[in-house]
């Protein structure tokens, strides 16, 4: 059951119901998932979205503090700003094939070959941790 709104990370209706709801309670951020939740877009404490690049930004700098070094697959869709800062926080970027499960299973590939990947995702906003045993969550 979805009281509230469709479960559509994408629907602007969806986005403007979570940016009040985050400024009305003064929240750090409010997440909206999919409906099977393995796609997710964030919106920061000022309302403001945090998706696509951003998104992947945003993990990106956790998981590389965790992970000093360690490689982030991304689909070709991301930009070089991307690239810049995942080298800037030391990390290595690698650009793979557009789909979910492509870029997942680059990121097993990479694994078994020897280099640590601890995050692949998608603008699309599905993303794994090699943490979470490579499962696509949003």
């Amino acid at each position: 059951m979805f009281p509230n709104h469709i479960p559509n990370h994408v629907d602007q209706t969806v986005m403007a119901v979570t940016k009040a709801v985050v400024l009305e309670n003064s929240a750090d951020l409010g997440i909206v998932f999919d409906i099977d939740v393995d796609r997710s877009d964030v919106v920061d404490r000022e309302g403001n979205p945090i998706n696509d690049d951003r998104l992947i930004v945003l993990m990106a700098a956790i998981v590389l503090k965790e992970h000093p070094g360690t490689t982030i697959v991304t689909d070709a869709h991301t930009s070089m700003a991307l690239t810049r800062f995942i080298a800037y926080r030391g990390g290595q970027h690698c650009l793979y094939r557009v789909g979910y499960c492509n870029v997942i299973d680059k990121g097993v590939q990479l694994n078994k070959d020897g280099v640590e990947a601890h995050l692949m995702m998608e603008t699309s906003g599905h993303g794994a941790l090699k943490g979470n045993h490579f499962l696509d969550d949003g």
